[in-house]
Parts: structure tokens; C-alpha cells; sequence
């Protein structure tokens, strides 16, 4: 993208080249990629799937898990594994725990929205304008559940123009750097990076980003990400977050990237993005977006993934030429 550099920080250790565009993960590898594990593979399809599939999927993991020893990133699915089986009519003594999940999940998330609505209300009152990012914006683009997609912050995006005036609000709203800022925040600071994040009292933090992609930063780099935008209803309040094929390209991006620990999560929102989207998904801008930014890689990765493992209904030509 001209003007907006995009260095590709995806790749690592459990990732290997074929060809131009192709990547290959082995099994013996995931350990050390985005990519999930046979065993995290079966919970995401118990997480996901429908049917037979997931029964099948459900009564093969759960013998060959501890639920109080599950890695970080199958423990933060809980809440949607038990909204899926659930909605399966699955029976277990363990549904309880997984009721639990969900329950404190859907009050942590209640709080945390309604911290972040104000907020960004008190923003476009100044005349800041905001977007919601991931988890806040999918619980309500794509989840339709506040209980079922958990969130460790709430992701904002500001016009980079106005990210000063965005933390000396926050510091009048309550909230405190973290960690401390900088003295010095002139344009060489917000030329090399792409957010901050500020604590409230209450523990919850907030994720302020002036660009979307720390690979992608400059002038203009989310022009076309603000100009795509939509409208969102969050806690009563309006706002606005990315289209749906912008949301996409934003979650692979920040998903399909080397990880000591497969994030999985990554997969559910893609997973749910393409499925509630359906046919109005613009899988053109997807492509033009991806090429733009450098991003073709993780993108046809996590596209490939989602169709292969997860039966996602992701048209095989996404990257071929018009």
C-alpha cells in the first residue's frame, strides 16, 4: 500500500513456504503455529459444527482433556462450546461447568461494553470518531451472543490525527496508561506504532488503536477501512466498525501469525464471520484488500483452513484474477 508499509509478522516456526503463495503446516509442527492441534481441531468442530459432527467430535475430545489444565486458548471457547452443544440438545454432567463459562462470561462482557459504549460516546461528543474492533464488535456482527465470544479488552480505532486528544480523554474518563506513556508523543511516535492500552479502575482495559494493523501504519493506511465502515448497535448506543470483508482481513491478520500457544479463537470469529455474512460477503475486497497490504499469505492460509478443517463455505478462487 503506498504510503502504508505492511511488514508481514505472521509467519514462525510452525509454518512452512511451497511455492509462491502456498503455505503448508504438518501436524508435528502446529505445537509451534496459529494453527490449531488434532486435539484442539476436535474442539473447535465441537465448538462449530452441526449434527452428528459435532456429538462425534464432543465424545472424542472430552476423554483426552483436563478441564482444569486446558491451554489458554481452548479455555477462552468454553462459552461457545457450551452455547453449541446446547443448541444441539447435548447432555452432560459437565454442562454446568460449561454453563458457568458461559454465565461469567456474559456479565464480564455486559461490563465491559457498557465501560466502552460511554466512552466512545464521549469521543464522538468531541468530535473523535470511533470504530469497534474485534470481540466487541463479532459479539454483536457475527456471534449474536454476549455471552459467547469472550474478551480479555475492547479493541477502539481513532483517527490517528486525534489520538492525543483520544488519551488526554481517557485520562479525564478514569483511565490510566499501561504501561506509562511516553513524554514525548509527536508524529515520529505515532509513525511506529499503532495503539496503546489505558486500565480503568474497574480492572477492564481498553486497547486504543490509531491503526488497524500494527503491520500496516502511515498516512492513509485506514482510510479505506473508515470509508467501508458500518453502523453497530452497542448497549443501546450507535456505533461503527468494520465491513464484514475488512473484519475478516483483520482477524486473519491478527490471527494467522506465529503463536507459542494456537490462539484458536481466530478460527471461531473467521468461522462465524463468513457463516453469518453468507453470500453478501465481499470476497472481492477481501482479495484486493489482502493484496494491498501485503496480507495475501495469512489470508489464502486462514481461508484454506477455514474450508479444509471447518467446512466453512469459502469459494475456492477468492485470489483469482478477475
Amino acid at each position: 500500500m503506498k504510503g502504508s508499509p505492511c511488514f508481514p509478522a505472521w509467519a514462525g516456526p510452525g509454518t512452512r513456504f511451497r511455492g509462491k503463495d502456498e503455505v503448508a503446516v504438518s501436524s508435528d509442527e502446529t505445537g509451534l503455529s496459529c494453527f490449531p492441534n488434532p486435539l484442539q481441531e476436535l474442539f473447535l468442530k465441537a465448538c462449530l459444527a452441526s449434527g452428528a459432527e459435532v456429538r462425534e467430535a464432543w465424545k472424542e475430545w472430552l476423554p483426552n482433556v483436563d478441564l482444569e489444565r486446558l491451554d489458554f486458548g481452548s479455555s477462552k471457547l468454553l462459552p461457545l462450546l457450551y452455547k453449541n452443544l446446547r443448541s444441539e440438545g447435548v447432555e452432560h454432567p459437565v454442562m454446568g461447568r460449561l454453563k458457568g463459562a458461559y454465565r461469567a462470561t456474559w456479565y464480564r462482557n455486559q461490563m465491559m461494553l457498557n465501560e466502552a459504549s460511554a466512552l466512545a460516546a464521549s469521543f464522538r461528543r468531541r468530535g473523535i470518531d470511533v470504530l469497534m474492533l474485534k470481540g466487541a464488535a463479532l459479539i454483536h456482527t457475527a456471534y449474536g451472543d454476549v455471552g459467547a465470544r469472550a474478551m480479555e479488552d475492547v479493541d477502539l480505532l481513532i483517527p490517528t490525527e486525534r489520538a492525543k486528544d483520544a488519551f488526554n480523554l481517557l485520562t479525564v474518563e478514569g483511565w490510566k496508561p499501561e504501561p506509562r506513556l511516553p513524554r514525548v508523543m509527536e508524529a515520529p511516535y505515532f509513525a511506529i506504532k499503532h495503539g496503546f492500552n489505558f486500565r480503568h479502575g474497574t480492572g477492564h482495559l481498553i486497547d486504543l488503536h490509531w491503526h488497524a494493523l500494527d503491520e500496516c501504519i502511515g498516512p492513509q493506511a485506514d482510510d479505506d477501512f473508515w470509508a467501508a465502515s458500518r453502523v453497530l448497535d452497542v448497549q443501546g448506543r450507535p456505533a461503527r466498525t468494520l465491513c464484514a470483508a475488512d473484519h475478516l482481513l483483520h482477524t486473519f491478520a491478527h490471527g494467522v501469525r506465529w503463536n507459542p500457544v494456537a490462539p484458536l479463537r481466530w478460527v471461531a470469529d473467521a468461522f462465524w464471520l463468513v457463516r453469518t455474512e453468507g453470500e453478501k460477503m465481499d470476497w472481492r475486497r477481501l482479495a484486493e484488500q489482502a493484496r494491498r497490504r501485503n496480507l495475501v499469505l495469512p489470508v489464502k492460509a486462514g481461508l484454506r483452513y477455514l474450508g479444509e478443517a471447518m467446512g466453512a463455505a469459502v469459494p475456492s478462487a477468492v485470489f483469482d484474477d478477475p
